[in-house]
Parts: structure tokens; C-alpha cells; sequence
């Protein structure tokens, strides 16, 4: 049971919930004091389960998580970039199924090209966590994409422990910033062609594998007799 309702000052939607707390969705930022009666399950949303003959790239896969714990109190943002087919998604897939451990907040999987990123966030929040995000504010004024989406990321369920965000194939960052979660329990991770993109993204470029790991590769598809023959022209 909801009842609405203006107090203090408070401005834009105000939400009082019977069961625990009040959602404030102001004009720039919104607050959420409400917990849910049960923990929610987290959820693990990896589209794609990766290549069967993965070789190499591990330091690039230590790289990642490096720096995506080094800082505790700041968004941490690292892009995988390279030209096209090189591997970053199947290395970013390859991250986030050996590490989806460490995120008992949940993985969640965003396909940024070509998309309206800000409608699929909120499309993900609504499917897969079964939330109404609020199409307007308490005056009945329309909340801006924006606003939704940041209200997305702050009941997102569960409400505690570190959540692994993946951006794959940003294509442009024009508008990017307001979209990722400012929450420091967010680890926010792109892959992109894009090179030298922002100082405050940690950038991780991705080159072709060296003739070891390429030979490795054709070995673990082809079989050692065949891979050496095509080796050897």
C-alpha cells in the first residue's frame, strides 16, 4: 500500500511506503530510504557463455580487475579498446564469468550500440528485477530518462555489495556520463574501438595475440598435427 505525500523539503516525487522508508525523485538527484522486507536474489545477466578455445590475455584479465577494485570510494571505469575482432567482448564475457563471484550485487549486461541506452537500463531494472520505475514526478510532470535511469541504479536490488556493469561496444560518449551509475558499489566496464576516449576512464588497449598464443589457439581448434602445418606457410 503507497500513499503520496509532500513533507520537509522535499521536492518532485514523493513516495511514502508503508513497509520501510520514503523514495524522494527530485529535479537532479533522487534518494531511496527503502529496504525491500527480503533480500533480493542478485542477478547474473552475461548474454553471451564465451569461446570454448579462450587463450591468452591474462594479464589483461588481471589488469581489469585491478583496476576495477583499486579505488573503493569512486566509480572505477576501465574500457577494453582495440580494432574490430580482436576479442573484447570475449574477453570482457571471460572477466565477468571468472569473477562473478565478486559481485554478489549482481552482473549486468548492456549492448551499447546502436541502442537507446538510457531505455534499455531501465528496461533491464523492470524485467529482470520486476521494479516500476516512475514515469512522473508527484505534480504528474513527465521525469526525464535521466531521472529514471538514476533512480535504476539506486533500487537496484539487492541494495548492498559490489555490482559489475558492462557496457559492450561504445560506440560514443556523448551523453555517456550521465548515464553511469555515481554509486561507488558500481564497477562499470566498457568495451569500445574508441582509443584515448576520457582521463577518468582507465584505458586497457588490446592488441593481436602474440604468434605463441595465436599457434595455442589454432591447436586447441584444429588439433597440434594440423595447426603446425598451417603454421609452417
Amino acid at each position: 500500500m503507497m500513499s503520496q505525500e509532500n513533507s520537509g523539503n522535499a521536492q518532485g516525487f514523493q513516495t511514502q511506503v508503508h513497509d520501510g522508508g520514503t523514495a524522494y525523485v527530485g529535479t537532479n538527484h533522487i534518494n531511496i530510504n527503502h529496504v525491500p522486507k527480503k533480500p533480493a536474489t542478485a542477478v547474473n545477466s552475461i548474454p553471451y557463455l564465451g569461446v570454448s578455445h579462450f587463450v591468452g590475455r591474462r594479464n589483461e584479465l588481471t589488469t581489469i580487475h585491478e583496476k576495477l577494485h583499486k579505488e573503493n570510494n569512486t566509480v572505477a571505469i576501465s574500457a577494453v579498446s582495440g580494432m574490430g575482432g580482436i576479442g573484447k567482448t570475449e574477453l570482457a564475457v571471460k572477466y565477468a564469468r571468472e569473477h562473478i563471484n565478486d559481485y554478489p550485487g549482481g552482473i549486468c549486461w548492456l549492448s551499447a550500440r546502436n541502442t537507446n541506452l538510457a531505455a534499455e537500463i531501465i528496461q533491464f531494472v523492470q524485467l529482470q528485477m520486476g521494479l516500476e520505475v516512475p514515469q512522473q514526478d508527484f505534480q504528474g510532470n513527465p521525469l526525464t530518462l535521466i531521472q529514471q535511469v538514476a533512480w535504476c541504479w539506486q533500487n537496484w536490488q539487492p541494495s548492498e555489495a559490489l555490482v559489475l556493469v558492462v557496457f559492450d561496444d561504445v560506440t560514443s560518449l556523448e551523453g555517456f556520463a550521465e548515464l553511469i551509475p555515481s554509486n561507488h558499489r558500481f564497477r562499470v566496464l566498457l568495451t569500445t574501438r574508441l582509443r584515448d576516449i576520457d582521463a577518468n576512464v582507465k584505458e586497457i588497449p588490446l592488441d593481436v595475440l602474440s604468434p605463441e598464443e595465436g599457434l595455442q589457439l589454432l591447436i586447441n581448434i584444429l588439433g597440434e598435427k594440423r595447426a603446425n602445418k598451417l603454421s609452417r606457410h
